[in-house]
């Protein structure tokens, strides 16, 4: 096994390369996971004011849907 890849004389900057690549990538990753929650959080904010003007109330909503689940009956 003489010609082994940590003997290559290419192995550091292609290992560096491979490191910084990654975190590199990880840091692209956790950034546009950050962007998509803050996404969500803002859609579900504006559901939450739109079902607030509808003039609905987190309790009553289960007794809406029953109720239009029986007239669909």
């Amino acid at each position: 096994m003489k010609n082994t890849l940590e003997s290559s004389k290419f192995f550091p900057i292609i290992a560096w390369t491979l490191v910084v690549g990654f975190a590199v990538f990880t840091y692209f990753l956790a950034t546009n996971v950050q962007s998509e929650l803050s996404n969500i959080t803002t859609s579900v904010e504006r559901l939450e004011e739109k079902i607030d003007t509808m003039g609905v109330k987190p309790e009553n909503q289960e007794l809406i849907v029953n109720e239009k689940n029986r007239e669909a009956q």
